[in-house]
């Protein structure tokens, strides 16, 4: 699905807040009059959105649009942490076939029921959540400038990200991320998808560009990093158990290769 917003002065911002479903439980099922469009810090959420199954993982953006029906089809994992934005239906926000823009890009930004961040989106959703909850001067018009600024780098990932094209790689990728305490082998992989190890590697780098332990250890560091912008962690020993490493020793240097500094230094900088 993708959805067509209109470019108007005095959208409104009804809610934006991070959340966090400590029981597993479907999400709900309900028709809103305001669009809610949440980013996935951990867990995942499986909704239905009309004909659509959408599975949301982290770091995805998922829209569930005003007026359109949607509820979970599963439940979610303990422990799921969102950040959500419940913002208003405007007259000339309308759902669209393909990709959307067009020529009239100059009046819409158009938005996919799914994406994946692309590095710049989750400040985004922190900062609105942050300036939301605030008293300081300015801020619905600061909130309505964040939300312009959300839907327009939202608009640009979904015009430039391309379509997953291998169904049994796309599997696997969902297998490991509801088992993100696990790093897997070639081998157990192989077995899961039912293809040899020679296919499945040739397969997945194509698909995702990286070979299955790269992809595997950007997920899961990059999975971490959000944790420790949110504060959203007991420790550094727990997030390397959540995450399949050997201890905190192994996680620690290996965020470390990766982002340049130490969790600790990180959580407090960023």
């Amino acid at each position: 699905m993708f959805y067509n917003f209109g470019i108007v002065p005095g959208r409104r911002i009804v809610e934006c807040v991070p959340n966090i479903w400590i029981n597993p439980q479907p999400h709900p099922a309900r028709t809103m009059t305001v669009h809610d469009i949440f980013y996935m810090v951990d867990g995942y959420w499986s909704v239905s959105l009309e004909q659509e199954n959408i599975r949301i993982r982290p770091g995805d953006i998922a829209l569930l649009p005003a007026a359109i029906a949607h509820g979970g089809y599963e439940s979610c994992r303990a422990n799921t942490r969102t950040i959500f934005i419940h913002f208003s239906l405007e007259k000339t926000d309308h759902r669209v076939k393909g990709s959307g823009g067009g020529k009239n890009r100059a009046k819409y930004l158009t938005v996919s029921s799914l994406c994946h961040d692309n590095g710049s989106v989750f400040g985004l959703f922190r900062h609105l959540a942050k300036t939301f909850q605030s008293q300081a001067p300015g801020r619905e018009l600061r909130c309505r400038a964040l939300l312009d600024l959300l839907l327009a780098e939202l608009a640009d990932i979904c015009r430039g990200e391309p379509a997953r094209e291998d169904a049994a790689v796309g599997k696997l990728l969902e297998y490991m991320a509801d088992r993100p305490e696990k790093f897997f082998t070639i081998a157990e992989l192989s077995r899961e998808a039912k293809m040899s190890g020679r296919s499945l590697t040739r397969r997945f780098r194509a698909e995702t560009g990286k070979t299955v332990h790269q992809y595997q250890m950007d997920y899961k560091l990059d999975r971490v990093a959000n944790l420790l912008r949110t504060r959203s962690f007991a420790g550094l020993k727990n997030l390397a158990v959540n995450f399949g490493f050997c201890d905190e020793f192994h996680l620690s240097s290996s965020f470390k290769r990766k982002f340049g500094v130490s969790p600790g230094r990180f959580g407090k900088t960023t």
